[in-house]
């Protein structure tokens, strides 16, 4: 039996025919680990690609998307700890354009591309009145090292060529149960116009009208390896990863064109952020409606071989200097509970008998920024009242007005921030400080925020920075006896009742950023941020 400790590359694949082609590449089958963690759903495969120990895992019979992916990557992590290296190998839809001759069976790898990381997720953003959809989201990307021997073997490539066909054929040979996964008949590799949909009354494509119409395909030259051609062409570029199977050539080529996109998936995007790993795809479509599985398999083997070449290009010593990916559990665990979530409210609301209703706002009630700030002024005035905490001021009317106006004009619309700087404007007695104070407000929450930690004494700073770190990362508002629990843990200590008490007294002395009632939390959600 093998022991999850030893390996250190995570291998995440979607589909049955992706799990094959993964565990045909490897140099040397491993027996399966003699135990899992208690709640990992996963099924694993594990051996040896050069000098690197490999755990492959495929999602579950019939679920695809970046949820089911996010939850294969977590129960990964629980059994198998050490992992450094993250990889999403299988098929996925290509994005031909003018710029890039893209053709089923080549392999696309994601390469950080206009300020994106690799992957794009092309379905989160924001749809605002009167504008094109704007994409918010910014994913993260593998490690320096494993961008460096992809800048390396793509080189090599270029200077040598490659040996994926010759790789695939020699697997297929060797195992005649693998067929499929042979190369097909170039002549299935048709690419049509963007306008030329495929009737689903038709049947496949081959057998279909589609085949009987040349003039709605787009001609291409025949690939020369004399002439330097690759045959499969590695691809280096933007992947675009969403919920969602992209089989809208219209939207395939909008995406190409505005973000360079070459390829269309589906896992991608539920893994990057805490399982930052290396997205792999061999091109089976074309994104359109012309779908067919002809190619499925050997798509599938020729991702898989680049794979296993660019394994052999990584020095082990180098992965295992690399920090383990299961230091982000903790966000893993947040991220798919927020995606399943999120698919469950948008379920409900799609079947829900009156949405279209809702898509009016009919008797909406708007936030309108003028009332906002009036109050915002009512706030301030109602602190600055006679017998209040700057009741010290009545006397002195024009300090009250500068007070009220230079708070309520520098709020811009937040009420935190001009509570925030009230309770540091009381703390001011004398004309002079106050004065400085009003002339140095910082600007916005972040700055205010910093500002208040900077003043906590040096004593004191510690204790309140691991007070902000528990509540920020607790799943829940504390009690102030779990929380004053919480600081005694000390592994140096010998009366953890002492340091208990020692501490406790120290919670009470940050109320600016927590809200102390029975309970102990972040005392507004910028404080989190």
């Amino acid at each position: 039996m093998s022991d999850p400790t030893d390996y250190t590359v995570g291998w995440i694949c979607a589909l049955k025919s992706e799990f094959v082609a993964a565990q045909e590449v490897l140099d040397e089958e491993h027996d399966p680990p003699d135990f899992v963690s208690t709640n990992d759903n996963n099924s694993y495969k594990v051996g040896r690609i050069a000098q690197h120990n490999v755990v492959i895992a495929v999602l579950p019979d019939g679920e695809y998307g970046t949820s089911s992916a996010s939850a294969v990557a977590r129960d990964m992590l629980h059994t198998f700890p050490n992992i450094r290296i993250g990889l999403m190998v299988g098929i996925g839809g290509g994005a031909p354009s003018s710029k890039r001759d893209i053709r089923l069976g080549d392999v696309v790898v994601s390469s950080p591309r206009n300020g994106n990381s690799g992957v794009f997720q092309y379905d989160f953003g924001k749809t605002i009145q009167e504008r094109t959809f704007q994409h918010t989201k910014h994913l993260d990307q593998p490690p320096t090292f494993v961008r460096t021997a992809v800048a390396s073997l793509q080189a090599d490539h270029e200077r040598k060529g490659h040996d994926i066909l010759q790789v695939v054929e020699t697997i297929t040979n060797r195992n005649r149960r693998l067929r499929k996964y042979r190369r097909p008949d170039l002549a299935t590799d048709v690419l049509y116009h963007s306008d030329f949909l495929h009737s689903a009354a038709a049947g496949d494509c081959a057998a279909a009208s589609c085949a009987s119409s040349p003039e709605r395909t787009i001609k291409r030259r025949q690939r020369d390896q004399d002439e330097g051609d690759d045959d499969p062409t590695v691809h280096y570029g933007l992947v675009a990863s969403a919920n969602q199977l992209m089989k809208d050539a219209t939207v395939r080529d909008r995406l190409a064109a505005e973000k360079d996109v070459l390829c269309f998936e589906m896992e991608a995007a539920g893994l990057m952020d805490h399982f930052p790993c290396l997205v792999i795809r061999g091109i089976c479509d074309y994104s359109d409606t012309h779908k067919n599985d002809v190619w499925h398999g050997y798509a599938a083997m020729t991702a898989a071989a680049y794979t296993a070449d660019l394994l052999r290009r990584i020095p082990q010593n180098r992965v295992e200097a690399e920090k383990k990916i299961s230091y982000a559990t903790h966000q893993l665990k947040q991220t798919v509970k927020g995606i399943q979530d999120y698919q469950k409210r948008d379920d409900l609301i799609s079947c829900h008998g009156r949405y279209a209703k809702w898509s009016s706002f009919e008797d909406r009630m708007s936030l309108q920024e003028a009332r906002q700030q009036q109050d915002i002024e009512s706030y301030v005035e109602h602190e600055l009242r006679p017998g209040g905490r700057f009741d010290r001021w009545q006397s002195r009317p024009s300090i009250l007005k500068e007070m009220k106006d230079t708070i309520v004009s520098q709020s811009d619309h937040m009420f935190r921030w001009a509570a925030c700087q009230l309770d540091s404007l009381a703390k001011c007695l004398s004309p002079v400080s106050l004065q400085k104070a009003l002339h140095s407000l910082p600007q916005g929450l972040d700055k205010t925020y910093e500002r208040m930690i900077q003043d906590i004494s040096d004593e004191n700073k510690d204790q309140a920075i691991t007070i902000l770190q528990l509540l920020v990362f607790s799943d829940r508002p504390l009690t102030v006896d779990e929380l004053v629990d919480a600081l005694a843990v000390d592994l140096t200590a010998t009366e953890t009742g002492k340091i208990a008490k020692r501490y406790g007294s120290q919670i009470y002395n940050h109320g600016n950023l927590l809200g102390l009632s029975v309970l102990v939390r972040a005392r507004h959600l910028h404080v989190s941020d």
